[in-house]
């Protein structure tokens, strides 16, 4: 009797300790899921990262700006023709008609667009564009015009390479009709990201250079 007695306890101390290894056991593997779950994360977040620095890099932008006076968004505007220096063509074109969308989006309600007399068949075009622009801006002086917009298209092309990144590089100018004078002016660089439409890549960046020409409504003085 008093032997059985002597070999309970240690019977009870052998179930303590395997309850106790156990338990360490559990805690380890609990520590071991969590520094896992955590590396996890941190592997996550730094894929995150790069992932943001790739995009970062595949666009970017760069602007330069003449400041001028206000220009009255009220008064009669005309866009004028644009010089494609860039070798896709009709790259102007496009240009003049997001610049036409953006500038009526900005509460240029009274727009006018230059558009050549029509010429008979045996009259080549104008192909030079100084002369181009010198003929609309002589248009508008003869119909009270006050502002007018024009530019050049120095670059409008996908660059080379898997991703063809589009890049667009342009100059924009308001003038003033009667006198000729610059009252704005801004060139930019853009490249947008991969397989982005030329057209897209363009607009953002005629619309950030657009938001630098201090429009203003004369009614709202």
């Amino acid at each position: 009797m008093k032997h059985a007695e002597k070999k309970q306890p240690r019977r009870i101390q052998g179930v303590i300790k395997k309850r106790a290894a156990a338990g360490i056991a559990l805690a380890r593997f609990g520590v071991a899921e969590c520094n896992l779950a955590r590396l996890g994360r941190m592997l996550a977040a730094s894929f995150l990262l790069g992932a943001a620095g790739i995009l970062v890099a595949c666009a970017s932008s760069s602007l330069a700006v003449q400041s001028g006076p206000s220009l009255d968004s009220g008064a009669q505007w005309v866009l004028l023709p644009v010089a494609n220096n860039s070798d896709s063509p009709q790259a102007a074109e496009k240009l003049e008609a997001i610049l036409a969308t953006l500038l009526r989006i900005r509460g240029i309600k009274d727009l006018s667009v230059y558009s050549p007399p029509a010429e008979s068949a045996a009259v080549m075009p104008v192909l030079d564009d100084a002369v181009r622009l010198e003929q609309a801006l002589d248009w508008a002086r003869s119909r009270d015009f006050k502002y007018g917009i024009t530019g050049s298209i120095e670059e409008w092309l996908y660059k080379s390479g898997v991703e063809r990144e589009p890049a667009i590089g342009l100059s924009l100018r308001v003038v003033n009709i009667t006198t000729g004078e610059v009252l704005w002016s801004a060139s930019g660089a853009r490249s947008g990201w991969g397989r982005e439409p030329l057209s897209g890549t363009a607009q953002k960046l005629a619309s950030k250079m657009l938001d630098t020409a201090g429009l203003h409504s004369s009614s709202q003085r």
